[in-house]
C-alpha cells in the first residue's frame, strides 16, 4: 500500500503547478501526463472535453495533479500541507523565493526548536507548503 497526494487544480493548472514544483525541489521532476475524454478514452493530446492527469515528484514522493472545472474544485486550506525537510539552507532559500512569488507566507521564517529554518507558505495555485532546514 502507498499514499499518494492527490491535487484538484482549476482546469489548466495541473502542468503549469507539475512543472513549477519539479523546478522548485531538489529530486523532481514531471513522469507523465494523460487526456482523457468523459467516456474514459485516453486521447493524445488535450480537447476542450477531456481532463488532463500529470504525474509528478516532489523531493522524489510521487504526486499527481488533475485539472478540474472550477465548480468542482474545492479551496484548499493550509490545515493541510506538504511539508519539505530540505538538506541545505540555500535549497530551503531557493524554494521559499519561488513559493513565494505570487503566493502567501502564511508563518513567517523562524527558527524552531531543531529547525534553523521554519515556515508555512501557499503558493500560486493555492497549495500549503512547509518548508523547514
Amino acid at each position: 500500500m502507498n499514499v499518494t497526494p492527490f491535487l484538484t487544480l482549476t482546469k489548466g493548472q495541473a502542468d503549469a503547478a507539475a512543472r513549477f514544483y519539479a523546478s522548485v525541489f531538489p529530486n523532481s521532476a514531471v513522469t507523465g501526463t494523460t487526456d482523457v475524454e468523459p467516456s474514459g478514452a485516453e486521447v493524445a493530446a488535450p480537447t476542450e472535453t477531456s481532463t488532463r492527469t500529470v504525474s509528478f515528484t516532489v523531493a522524489g514522493v510521487p504526486f499527481i495533479a488533475m485539472d478540474m472545472d472550477e465548480k468542482h474544485v474545492v479551496p484548499a486550506s493550509w490545515a493541510n500541507s506538504y511539508m519539505v525537510t530540505l538538506d541545505e539552507v540555500a535549497q530551503y532559500d531557493t524554494a521559499f523565493a519561488a513559493l513565494a512569488k505570487e503566493g502567501t507566507v502564511m508563518m513567517e521564517q523562524g527558527d524552531f526548536g531543531k529547525y534553523r529554518k521554519v515556515c508555512w507558505i501557499t503558493d500560486k495555485f493555492g497549495i500549503t507548503w512547509q518548508l523547514v532546514v
